[in-house]
Parts: structure tokens; sequence; C-alpha cells
């Protein structure tokens, strides 16, 4: 079989999008042909075929800043949705020419679109990493063939949301286990109890809040993250008080330890 992955934002950040994405096309590449499309760097140690097309060399902003951009925002005319959008035009001559059984769609519900007119061929796949709102909303009324909620109560809330041509199913975010496995990491030793802080430093986040809730609770904080919020982020870390260790960027194969910390 033949399966092929959209992911605009592989090879340029490595978040949980991005390593679901992994481990399921290395996991899958042990008995299918997998290929992956993305605007970031190849990575040639990778078990799967790679394809750089659209190149970019940061991922496009997401998060709207005043009421024209969330106007954009809801109408997916904001900058991510057109990067998408001409990413998965740019895509469709190489997916072609692959010709997959499967594709999964990582880019949104104009991106499923897209996919389903271009290949009618295939069956598209959506998993629902964004969680319950505005874009699984659109992912689900673009009506994708298979949409994976990552929890139960996304699952339910997906099955009252999808088309009857839209197969509803439960697939929790995969862990490799024997990467973790591998290696005895360093703690943080931080003052309990200790709050850990793990994400994007972007405005819909509202991390600048969670800093200064935990400055008030007098508690310790483990920060890991980083993001166009990092200024911000740091001029809440000048007033506070209390212990803190701030981390700008961590392999997924470090969390464990970071977990254990806090």
């Amino acid at each position: 079989m033949k399966i092929a992955f959209l992911h605009m934002t592989m090879g340029l950040i490595n978040r949980g999008s991005e390593v679901t994405t992994d481990l399921l096309a290395a996991s899958l590449s042990q008995s299918h042909e997998v290929l992956v499309i993305q605007s970031g760097i190849i990575n040639k140690n990778k078990p799967y075929q790679q394809v750089r097309i659209y190149p970019l060399s940061t991922p496009p902003p997401i998060e709207p800043k005043n009421i024209f951009d969330k106007l954009l925002f809801k109408l997916f005319l904001d900058a991510s949705s057109r990067h998408s959008h001409n990413f998965t035009l740019a895509a469709l001559p190489r997916l072609r020419r692959f010709n997959p059984d499967i594709v999964f769609a990582t880019n949104g519900g104009g991106q499923v679109k897209l996919l389903k007119n271009a290949l009618p061929q295939a069956k598209v796949v959506v998993i629902g990493h964004a969680g319950i709102g505005h874009d699984d909303l659109y992912n689900l009324r673009s009506r994708p063939d298979l949409f994976l909620a990552v929890s139960e109560q996304a699952r339910k809330w997906a099955s009252s949301h999808s088309a009857k041509t839209t197969q509803v199913s439960l697939l929790v975010n995969p862990l490799n286990s024997k990467l973790y496995a591998k290696k005895i990491l360093p703690k943080v030793n931080l003052p309990h109890p200790t709050i850990l802080v793990v994400g994007q430093l972007t405005a819909y986040k509202n991390i600048p809040q969670v800093v200064r809730a935990v400055r008030k609770l007098g508690y310790s904080l483990l920060l890991i993250g980083d993001g166009e919020q990092a200024d911000i982020i740091a001029q809440e870390l000048t007033a506070f008080t209390n212990d803190f260790h701030w981390i700008k960027s961590v392999e997924p194969v470090a969390l464990p330890s970071f977990y254990q910390s806090a």
C-alpha cells in the first residue's frame, strides 16, 4: 500500500503533530511505501521517503494579533491558511506521481478539500491534533474519509459533528518506548511544589498569564518552550521571585526526566 503524509512544518519545528507524523511514517514504512511531503529541511536518516516542496525557513504565524487578523483567521484567509493552500497545490504533482492509496492531511480543512478533489481515488485521513473547537470542526466539515481523535472526549465530540461519509475512530498519540529507555536523563532540581509548563510561547496559549499565576502561588516554575512571546516571558521572569528554570528547546526523548522533576 502507498501512504502519503502532507505536513508543511515537518523539518521546521518538532512538536506534537510533527513527532506523531514521524513515528507513524516510520512504523508504517516497515510494511508499506511511505512518502512524507514537507516544507522543512529533509532528514536523510529517516526510513521513509521525503520530498521538500514549497520551502520555508520558519513556520507561518498561527495566532491572530488584532481584530483584522482574527477575522482572517475565522475566514481561513490568515497567513498560515494561505501557506497551507499554496503548499498543498505545490504538492499535488508529486502526489499524483506517487498515486497514494491513503493521504494524511495535517494542515487543515482546506487541504482536505483540495486532496479529495485532486485525488478522488485516495482515502483522506485527518488526525485531530487541533483538539475540540474551530480548526477540527473545519476539518470535519471538509469530510475526510477518516478522522482520528486523540482522546475519547474528542472522539465523542467529532462523532456528533461528522458527516455520514466520515468514519471517526480513536488513536492516542504514539510513543516510542524503546527510544525513551535508551538514556538515563538528567533531572532539574527545583524546590517543590513545582509547576511544569511545556509549549510554544505563542499568544493563543497565554503562557505569560500562567507565569503570573505561578508567581502568585509561590511555587517553583519549570518552563520548556520558545516562540514569538519569548521577550514577554523574559520580562515576566524578571519579576518572578520564586525559583524557576527556563529551557527553550528539549528533544522529545528528554521530556520524561522533566516531567519527573515537577
